[in-house]
């Protein structure tokens, strides 16, 4: 039973948890539109990538990563049997919010062209541009709604 007065907070509560969840979700179809791939796959493998090397190394030095994705499943743009993301493997500042992707991680993932350098792009790599481009595999429905039209009566 509530009380009057513990009533308000409790609204205050839910009110939170609702509008958070909203705020996840409109990221979530956000992330989902932009996307220029979107895909369900496995990380098979990961090998450093020197092309992305400036040749300096410093304590922000990425140390990029390219971690070869087998595709179960494309969920938007053209099919591919394997695709590859770049990523930086350092935990600097600079890079520490970045995905690190894993061998045998599963996934969806969403993903972008766009911060590839445009000598990368030529070789079709992709990237996670923040952790919210990478969702667990049981996603892969509620991502394909989102992508479904909307019918209009």
């Amino acid at each position: 039973m509530l009380t009057l007065t513990a009533m308000p907070f409790f609204l205050f509560v839910s009110l939170s948890v609702t509008t958070e969840q909203s705020a996840q979700d409109a990221v979530l179809r956000n992330n989902v539109h932009n996307a220029s791939k979107i895909v369900v796959g496995k990380v098979i493998r990961i090998t450093p990538e020197p092309l992305l090397s400036s040749g300096r190394v410093s304590e922000h030095t990425a140390d990029w990563r390219v971690a070869v994705v087998r595709v179960s499943k494309t969920l938007k743009g053209c099919s591919d049997r394997e695709i590859s993301v770049v990523f930086p493997a350092s935990f600097d500042v600079m890079w520490a919010s970045d995905v690190k992707l894993k061998k045998g991680q599963e996934a969806v993932f969403l993903l972008s062209d766009y911060h590839v350098p445009p000598s990368m792009r030529v070789k079709k790599y992709f990237y996670l541009p923040s952790p919210t481009h990478l969702q667990p595999k049981v996603r892969a429905q509620e991502i394909s709604q989102i992508l479904k039209p909307t019918q209009t009566p």
